[in-house]
């Protein structure tokens, strides 16, 4: 009867294993909800083994409980490595929020000649001169003023564009960097820069914004 229960449990907790390992293969390495109710049967996985492996008449019995003592046993590490408490999904929205603001910069320069504020990328006939009233925006204004709860986003412009001329906007920039870093440090940071290239790193850690880019050798280019 034990042990039969034994191998019940350890069935259970192996399969919610395998379950939470697929779920950290589609989703970058993050389970995304509280620890499933299975990791309660641990307990009575290890003591009902521990019986079992005391109770078994012969070797070969032994042998089966030690196996799937040791299978069991290694479920419960897998399933208690993961870090549990936050969705893996804000980190793909912070992802697209960056690539957009790069993508946005990119085709506001291809019309004034420099990069500018989000203010100006939302409504560039405000900021450059003739640019008309009824032509498309580079960013969308509900991005620009989106209240990030799981992410912190910020521009940070480059160097002011002095030599510009009289067709481009006065708040003109040279470059600039766009900076999304996590309220949980257990998610990554992420940083775009004029370069085009999407930077991240681990831990939710503030990147080192030099002259407008992401010059920090902590963020690794995102493939």
């Amino acid at each position: 009867m034990i042990c039969g229960f034994f191998f019940v449990l350890s069935t259970v907790l192996g399969l919610s294993a395998l379950g939470i390992a697929m779920e950290a293969v589609f989703s970058s390495g993050a389970y995304g909800c509280s620890p499933p109710t299975s990791t309660l049967l641990i307990p009575p996985l290890a003591i009902c083994g521990a019986v079992c492996l005391a109770l078994a008449t012969d070797g070969s019995e032994r042998i089966r409980v030690a196996v799937v003592l040791a299978i069991g046993t290694l479920a419960s590490l897998r399933v208690l490595s993961f870090p549990y408490g936050y969705r893996p999904n804000y980190e793909a929205g912070a992802i697209g929020d960056v690539r957009t603001v790069v993508s946005g910069q990119a085709a506001y320069q291809s019309v004034n000649g420099y990069y500018d504020t989000l203010e100006c990328l939302t409504r560039p006939s405000s900021c450059i001169p003739g640019y008309p009233t009824t032509s498309r925006s580079f960013l969308d204004v509900e991005l620009a003023q989106r209240d990030h709860r799981q992410y912190r986003h910020w521009l940070v412009p480059g160097p002011p564009a002095s030599d510009r001329p009289l067709s481009a906007s006065r708040t003109s920039t040279r470059t600039f960097a766009y900076v999304a870093v996590p309220v949980d440090s257990r998610m990554r940071s992420f940083c775009g820069d004029d370069t085009g290239v999407i930077f991240l790193a681990p831990d939710g850690i503030t990147p080192n914004i030099r002259n407008a880019q992401c010059d920090d050798p902590r963020f690794k280019a995102l493939k």
